[in-house]
C-alpha cells in the first residue's frame, strides 16, 4: 500500500510519522511530502532588480530546506522498516497531497496536527480539514503527544450503515499489525418520549424492545471484530445510549485510547456546513488522533 505523509512543521509531521510506525501498515511505502506555498514574484514586474534577487534567492532557500526536511523524514521512515521517498511539491499543502495521493494511487493520507478550538479549526484553513473535506483517500491525522513504541488501543465506531460496512472492508484491507486491542462502539440516541408514543401504556415492552435492539446491537458488532480477527487482536463491543460525540468521547476517554476509527463520505464544504459530521468534528473539534476511512478498494 503507498502512503503520503505530510510533512510540515517537525513537531506535527513526527506525530504522524510516530502514529504510523505504531500501526505497522504491512509492506507500506512511504511518500514524505512536502508542499511549499510559494510567492508568485512573476506577477510583480515594477519590483526593484534588488528585491527580486532577494525574492528568488528567498524561495531558493525555502527549497533547499524543504528537501533537507523530507530527506530526513524519509531516512528516518526506512530505519523504521518503511520504504520511503523523498517528495517537495509547490502549491497548497491539503491540494498538493491530495494530488499527489490521486497521481500515486496512494490509500491513505497521514498529517499531524494542533489541537485547535472550533472557532480556531474554522478561521485556521487547516490542512486537515481541507483533506477531511476533499480527499478520497482516507485520512490519518495525527494529534497530541503520542508514545512513539507500543502496542495500540483503538476505538471503532460504527452505526452499521452499508457505508460504513464498506469502510471496515477497507480497514481489513489497510490490515494495520500495530493494533492490539479494539473496541467497536455503537451509539444510539432513542428518545424516550418515541418509545412512550409508540408503546404508551406498556413500560415493559419498552424496557424489552430496548434490550432486545441493544442485543443485536452487539451481535453486529463481534461480527465487525470477527471480520477483523488476526492473531493477538483483542475485540471488545460497546453499545451505550446517548450521542455519538459523547458516547465517544467517554469510551476513549475510559480506555485510554490511542486513536479513534470512524468512516466518511466525501461530502463538499457546503454540505458539512448544513448538516454537520461525527468525522469532521472529531477531526477539527476532538483531542483524539483520527483515522477516517472512506468506502472502496485499496490501490495495492
Amino acid at each position: 500500500m503507498r502512503i503520503v505523509l505530510g510533512v510540515n512543521e517537525p513537531a506535527y509531521s513526527r506525530r504522524a510519522l510516530h502514529l504510523l510506525e505504531r500501526l505497522k501498515f504491512r509492506g507500506a511505502t512511504v511518500d514524505a511530502l512536502h508542499a511549499i506555498e510559494m510567492v508568485p514574484i512573476a506577477a510583480w514586474p515594477e519590483m526593484p532588480a534588488e528585491a527580486w534577487d532577494a525574492a528568488t534567492q528567498c524561495q531558493q532557500e525555502w527549497e533547499r530546506d524543504a528537501i533537507a526536511l523530507t530527506d530526513k523524514t524519509a531516512r528516518e521512515l526506512n530505519e523504521h522498516g518503511f520504504m520511503a521517498n523523498s517528495v517537495v511539491r509547490r502549491g497548497g499543502a491539503a491540494e498538493q497531497l491530495m494530488q499527489y495521493a490521486e497521481e500515486v494511487e496512494a490509500g491513505l493520507i497521514a498529517v499531524g496536527s494542533r489541537q485547535e478550538s472550533p472557532l480556531e479549526a474554522f478561521f485556521a484553513g487547516s490542512v486537515s480539514r481541507g483533506l477531511v473535506i476533499g480527499a478520497q483517500q482516507s485520512i490519518l491525522v495525527a494529534k497530541g503527544e503520542p508514545a512513539s513504541t507500543g502496542p495500540i488501543t483503538a476505538v471503532l465506531a460504527t452505526d452499521h450503515s452499508t457505508y460504513m460496512n464498506g469502510c471496515i472492508n477497507r480497514f481489513a484491507e489497510l490490515a494495520p499489525q500495530g493494533i492490539e486491542k479494539l473496541i467497536v462502539v455503537t451509539a444510539y440516541d432513542v428518545k424516550k418520549r418515541a418509545l412512550e408514543a409508540l408503546l404508551p401504556r406498556q413500560p415493559e415492552l419498552r424496557a424489552e424492545w430496548i434490550q432486545t435492539f441493544e442485543q443485536t446491537l452487539h451481535s453486529r458488532n463481534v461480527s465487525v471484530g470477527e471480520r477483523l480477527q488476526r492473531e493477538g487482536l483483542v475485540c471488545e463491543s460497546r453499545v451505550i445510549a446517548g450521542p455519538a460525540v459523547a458516547v465517544i468521547n467517554s469510551v476513549m476517554r475510559e480506555s485510554s485510547a490511542d486513536l479513534l476509527i470512524l468512516g466518511a463520505h466525501g461530502h463538499d464544504f457546503v454540505e458539512r456546513l448544513a448538516v454537520g459530521s461525527l468525522s469532521f468534528h472529531m477531526v477539527m473539534s476532538e483531542p483524539h488522533s483520527v483515522l477516517i476511512l472512506r468506502g472502496g478498494h485499496i490501490h495495492p
